[in-house]
């Protein structure tokens, strides 16, 4: 097998390039499998257990990775699912972590963000582009109201004398 992709990568680089060579054609050809995967999946988010196949991972770490804040994730009333524009060439968009990283910061959550990014696409062409700073500087801030009440409002009723 590893001889047959060793020759399709071969011809292939000889297509884009004469000159050029393929280094480690098994990294090539797992990077070729994400693409494949990413472009044959009909639906727009996946869940946990998809996206740990299409990159290649378990269903484990790609939770662990949402909660680290490498990928972007949203839970609603059709389960975690997980966008798929969030990828590029198969793999998180570089700088992703450093934007979920901003949001966070500015007091926006997975759903937030992914609801800012989706009501524009040029933002989701950005991402995937590598425009993170730019994307970072037109980052909204999420207002939160913190209430505060006096320690007599905290007791319980029954407890009150």
């Amino acid at each position: 097998m590893a001889v047959f992709v060793d020759e399709v990568l071969k011809r292939a680089a000889g297509l884009v390039d004469g000159d050029l060579a393929v280094e480690n054609p098994d990294e090539v050809a797992a990077s070729i499998a994400r693409l494949l995967r990413v472009a044959a999946e009909p639906e727009v988010y996946v869940t946990g257990a998809r996206l740990g196949q299409i990159l290649g991972a378990s269903r484990q770490a790609v939770q662990q990775r949402a909660a680290r804040g490498t990928l972007l994730v949203r839970a609603d009333d059709s389960g975690v699912r997980y966008p798929l524009w969030q990828l590029r060439d198969g793999s998180p968009a570089p700088g992703l972590a450093t934007l979920v990283s901003s949001a966070h910061g500015r007091g926006l959550s997975d759903v937030a963000l992914i609801a800012w990014l989706e009501e524009s696409p040029p933002r989701i062409d950005l991402l995937r582009s590598g425009g993170i700073t730019e994307l970072i500087e037109k980052l909204p801030t999420q207002r939160v109201v913190v209430r505060r009440h006096d320690r007599g409002d905290a007791v319980a009723p029954a407890l009150r004398d």
